[in-house]
């Protein structure tokens, strides 16, 4: 049972779940034209197969994970654009995808998590100002826990106690 998706491969199986319900959804157009019925099948047949492939994709996941994914499913959604829109679009998608978006909240809760790598450190003030995760702080504008620390304002149970 598969607990754990990597990125691209969540990516993947969600944009085969899009492509299968935009299928479901342009099914009844193909129906209002004027082709054939062995092309019509063949569209018909290609919702069928991904339908298949996700089917036996999903029973190899974990239920909850599956939960998961199918909350995420509801909220993507398949876009078609001409040409020229497209390259628009994915030039503000490739630069969007450079940023991550958090609310202040769930910024503070991360900051939160990465300080118990600050429990009980020993850094002394040139160690501490090589540190990454200091800087990163600094740059986050991350809430401080002792505002007159000699060493790190960061430090927690460490040279400061």
């Amino acid at each position: 049972m598969l607990r754990y998706l990597r990125r691209q491969d969540r990516d993947n199986l969600l944009f085969l779940s899009c492509m299968y319900t935009y299928l479901e959804s342009v099914i009844p157009e193909f129906d209002r034209m004027k082709i054939d019925n062995t092309t019509k099948g063949k569209i018909k047949t290609a919702r069928t197969h991904l339908n298949k492939a996700i089917k036996a994709i999903i029973t190899q996941i974990d239920k909850d994970f599956y939960k998961e994914l199918k909350k995420d499913s509801d909220r993507h959604g398949v876009l078609v654009l001409l040409n020229k829109d497209a390259q628009y679009e994915l030039k503000k998608y490739k630069d969007f995808m450079g940023n991550v978006v958090l609310s202040r909240e769930e910024l503070d809760d991360l900051i939160m998590e990465a300080t118990w790598q600050c429990v009980n450190c020993k850094c002394n003030k040139e160690e501490a100002k090589k540190c990454k995760l200091r800087e990163l702080f600094i740059k986050l504008q991350a809430p401080i826990f002792d505002p007159e620390a000699e060493v790190c304002a960061w430090q927690v149970g460490g040279n400061d106690v």
